[in-house]
């Protein structure tokens, strides 16, 4: 979500809210009164006439919002972007007096010092100083992420970029405790997410999870897996699952394509103890000690 989508939510999303939801009360509950009645009085009837006789009204209410959803395609572009433009007046003004918390999204006053929300501390600036340029004091629109006048980055754009950066860091800190039987993934990527998995009933470990990243990447990391002992199973000619053993178990690393984003991996590391070399049973003597086997 944008900062001013973030706004136009904060400020006049839950009044817009309000108004359309006690719109809709009112035009479809005499409706829903009139399927109440008709559903009491049928009671006695049976059920099947009850049946048909709350359809009716409830096909009459859907036939009148899809009235109404076509008359709101009807209304003219430029009453659309005046109504647009007064809503972004609005949050232009609210966004002088509100802060944006780097970690959750979430907004407050301009004084909060620490979000409410997370406890994360809050920027120096508002939302609306985030967009004055510090190179040439143009003040841009709301969610802008570079000058529209000299094309420098925003201050809003930086506390982004630093946020993320400050979350991943966050993550990958997780390695040590979670995973230390592998190498850490240190290819790059953004919106790294270390799922821990442990205890979970299964013998999964971990999940990473890398975006803005491309295959060159993770196969670079299976380059480093390699390097550092990790093999193929017997038969495999690629390394979408390698394994090292260590202390008595089988330490895997699975690889896996996001179906829907080319530029986003996720990678999966459990313990498959079935790929552990399997012990050779000892040959049975034969009679008198196996002298005459």
């Amino acid at each position: 979500m944008s900062l001013f989508d973030k706004l136009i939510k904060d400020t006049v999303g839950k009044a817009v809210k309000d108004a359309a939801r006690e719109g809709a009360r009112q035009a479809v509950q005499p409706m829903v009164n009139e399927a109440a009645n008709a559903a009491a009085n049928a009671a006695a009837k049976g059920i099947n006439n009850a049946t048909s006789e709350i359809r009716q009204p409830a096909n009459e209410a859907a036939q009148s919002m899809n009235r109404a959803n076509e008359e709101a395609k009807k209304v003219p572009k430029e009453d659309w972007e005046k109504a647009m433009g007064f809503l972004e007046g609005m949050a232009t003004n609210a966004s002088k007096n509100m802060k944006v918390c780097p970690n959750c999204g979430e907004s407050a006053k301009a004084d909060v010092k620490f979000c409410p929300s997370c406890g994360a501390k809050l920027p120096e600036k508002t939302v609306y100083e985030m967009a004055t340029c510090t190179a040439c004091g143009h003040q841009n629109s709301i969610g802008t992420s570079f000058c529209a006048e000299c094309g420098a980055k925003l201050p809003s754009k930086i506390a982004e970029e630093e946020a993320a950066k400050a979350h991943d860091e966050a993550e990958l800190a997780k390695w040590d405790d979670i995973l230390p039987q592998y190498p850490k993934w240190c290819f790059g990527g953004s919106d790294i997410q270390l799922e821990d998995r442990r205890g979970e009933g299964d013998d999964t470990l971990a999940i990473l999870s890398v975006g803005s990243t491309n295959r060159m990447e993770l196969d670079r990391y299976f380059v480093l897996l390699n390097k550092n002992g990790f093999i193929r199973p017997a038969g495999w000619s690629s390394d979408e699952v390698v394994f090292k053993v260590i202390d008595g178990n089988a330490y895997c690393v699975g690889q896996t394509d996001a179906f829907r984003d080319p530029d986003c991996f996720s990678i999966y590391f459990f313990i498959d103890n079935s790929r552990l070399p399997r012990k050779e049973e000892p040959k049975k003597k034969g009679l008198f000690g196996g002298l005459f086997s």
